[in-house]
């Protein structure tokens, strides 16, 4: 036999072997071909923050947009490719909020790449942002106590 591997003592050839090492071999491929994509399915599923978006860098400057005293109830999720933010901006004078929440938004989408964004206006004084204002953790994408 030109590929003879021997035979074991009851007589059968050791070839019986490699039907499951292959099998092993192509699960085992098929698995770590498969994980990433898994890992992405799992995470949209789940609604997490997209990786690569840095909250608190969102958070410094949108709050750094003159006119806006904070920014709070933060959440950023992927769904497909498309990335979305919900939060709540408290500014100064009512009078300005159309100019603010046009400002912010072009700042999550343009720095941020943001391709959804929900601000929900508050005006200083008329909300205490103490009572309801969640602090930002760095490894998840919700405001958390």
């Amino acid at each position: 036999a030109p590929f003879g591997v021997g035979f074991s003592a009851s007589g059968v050839s050791h070839w019986c072997y490699a039907d499951a090492v292959l099998a092993f071999l192509g699960g085992a491929c098929a698995l770590q071909s498969t994980l990433g994509a898994t890992r992405e399915a799992l995470l949209q599923l789940l609604m997490a923050c997209p990786r690569h978006l840095n909250l608190m860098d969102l958070k410094r400057s949108v709050s750094e947009v003159p006119g806006v005293v904070s920014l709070h109830d933060l959440h950023v999720w992927q769904i497909g490719r498309s990335r979305s933010c919900s939060a709540h901006l408290v500014i100064r004078d009512v009078n300005e909020s159309v100019q603010l929440l046009r400002a912010c938004t072009a700042i999550a989408k343009s720095e941020h790449g943001l391709d959804e964004v929900t601000f929900q206006i508050e005006i200083e004084g008329n909300f205490d942002t103490e009572n309801d204002r969640l602090r930002l953790s760095s490894n998840t994408c919700h405001d958390t106590r």
